[in-house]
């Protein structure tokens, strides 16, 4: 037992003398002030992930009241630049500048605008996102209305996480059951008030 107890304390004074020698070889490397400073090249493992090293950002909206005439997909329109970073708009396309992934949120105000008689079914219409004319899976919405609801409207949200690379272009697609019933997207521009768009879009990207 006394034997084992000497032996103990042997490690433990060996383990202090090895980190007190550590101690001062590491403090004969400390580089004072004014001294030329020696980087070491750090190697990381080849799967560590790269530093999200951009920001890009962006909100658009749209004062254009838009209504499509057909039951075919169509593309929204936005002519308000509110904010821009690294993204771009022309028309109806987004574009962005660099790789990254991108925090996208758009709200379209929605509305039974001008039914006809023969509007007797509940009707409806969808919004969703596509990048280079492909659609976005599962970032479609849907808005439903029936006549008696005419004049009502919605301010929708629908929201998505995307992967995006450098000059993709981005669209908001909508597409209606029944042109007659008259749905679309109402810009409002009320007296003395800032405008209430047809649609907004937010962008946040983060990224090489």
């Amino acid at each position: 037992m006394r034997r084992l107890l000497v032996l103990v304390i042997a490690a433990v004074l060996s383990v202090g003398a090895f980190g007190m020698a550590s101690a001062v070889n590491e403090s004969e490397n400390v580089t004072g002030l004014g001294d030329e400073i020696e980087t070491e090249l750090i190697i990381e493992p080849e799967n560590a992930a790269a530093p999200m090293a951009g920001f890009n950002f962006a909100r658009f909206s749209s004062s254009i009241t838009q209504q499509p005439n057909s039951t075919a997909p169509v593309s929204i329109v936005m002519d308000q630049i509110d904010a821009a970073f690294g993204v771009t708009l022309e028309g109806e396309n987004i574009s962005v500048s660099s790789d990254g992934v991108y925090f996208i949120v758009f709200t379209p105000q929605v509305g039974m605008l001008n039914a006809t008689e023969n509007v007797t079914e509940p009707a409806y219409t969808d919004f969703w996102l596509t990048v280079n004319g492909v659609d976005v899976p599962n970032s479609n919405i849907r808005w439903q209305s029936t006549k008696e609801d005419e004049g009502h409207r919605d301010v929708i949200t629908g929201q998505m996480v995307v992967l995006l690379r450098a000059e993709d272009v981005l669209n908001v697609r909508m597409a209606v059951s029944d042109p007659e019933a008259g749905i679309g997207i109402e810009a409002v521009q009320p007296e003395g008030e800032p405008l209430v768009p047809s649609i907004s879009i937010s962008i946040f990207g983060f990224g090489q």
